[in-house]
């Protein structure tokens, strides 16, 4: 294997290996975990890692930490998985619709995504969770509503390029219909565009997810969530180092195996940008 692909490679099977262990374990958290992560139990609190049935150790409230970080990535995933697809659809059809017609519709689009774009995007979706209030559903929403704009704006400018191309002219020029034109040959071209940017935005769910919890106004405790579970840590940093550290590793392992399998991605539909 050549040098300049070996870190193609590494960055394939590291981004697979870390995705697929957090994909696992959030599936398998109801095996995984002997203890129900709800269950609290004063009398074991802040267990360290090792103690006899905590392979984590415990937290405050005696709740079992390898309990609470798997079904954690349970949580975690199920809320980037339902973002990435709501944006995607929504942000994508926008921004095919706002890349074909190229009128007036167009132009308002993306004046309202410049708009938006000029706001933090975790500030943003705090501010709308904050709105329409707390919970799984609404920081779903929160987040769709503060993500779609990445893909209109990237579909957009890729079907305005497509529908350039001399192949899409021909086919209208037989008589072939603007929306099977849109959908048979101007789709299937900008699908990969979406799926790079869908991949590289499901950490960045995540991450904004935590970090609204982490603030308070995503998900609540005693839900396990890692946002919330590193906010409940802040009060024992210098006791039980524990209740931050493994919430907050899993956090960052599962956002940088997203971000290398989303990159891989990236490289591989666009052979231009391998190294």
């Amino acid at each position: 294997m050549s040098r300049a692909r070996r870190p193609f490679q590494l960055k394939k099977w590291l981004g697979l290996g870390l995705t697929l262990t957090a994909l696992l374990a959030a599936l398998g958290a109801p095996w995984l975990a002997a203890h129900d992560p709800l269950r609290t139990d004063f009398a074991q609190s802040l267990k360290p890692p090792g103690a006899p049935g905590h392979a984590l150790g415990t937290d405050q409230l005696g709740r079992d930490l390898l309990a609470r970080v798997l079904h954690g990535a349970r949580l975690a995933l199920f809320i980037g998985g339902c973002t990435v697809v709501l944006t995607a659809l929504v942000g994508g059809a926008l921004g095919l619709v706002a890349g074909f017609v190229e009128r007036w519709p167009s132009a308002v689009l993306m004046r309202i995504a410049d708009v938006q774009l000029s706001f933090p995007f975790i500030l943003l979706a705090m501010t709308i969770n904050a709105i329409v209030g707390l919970g799984l559903r609404n920081i779903i929403l929160s987040l769709s509503a503060a993500g779609w704009v990445v893909y209109a704006r990237v579909v957009r400018g890729e079907v305005l390029s497509v529908k350039q191309r001399d192949y899409v002219h021909a086919a209208a020029a037989l008589g072939m219909s603007r929306t099977r034109l849109l959908l048979r040959h101007v789709l299937p071209n900008v699908a990969p565009s979406i799926v790079v940017v869908a991949s590289l935005q499901f950490s960045s769910f995540i991450v904004a997810e935590a970090a609204i919890s982490f603030l308070g106004f995503g998900i609540q405790p005693p839900t396990p969530a890692w946002g919330s579970m590193l906010s409940e840590s802040r009060d024992f940093l210098y006791v039980a180092w524990w209740l931050a550290l493994f919430p907050g590793g899993a956090l960052a392992l599962t956002a940088l195996g997203v971000n290398l399998l989303g990159d891989w991605l990236r490289d591989t539909m666009d052979p231009k940008l391998r190294v």
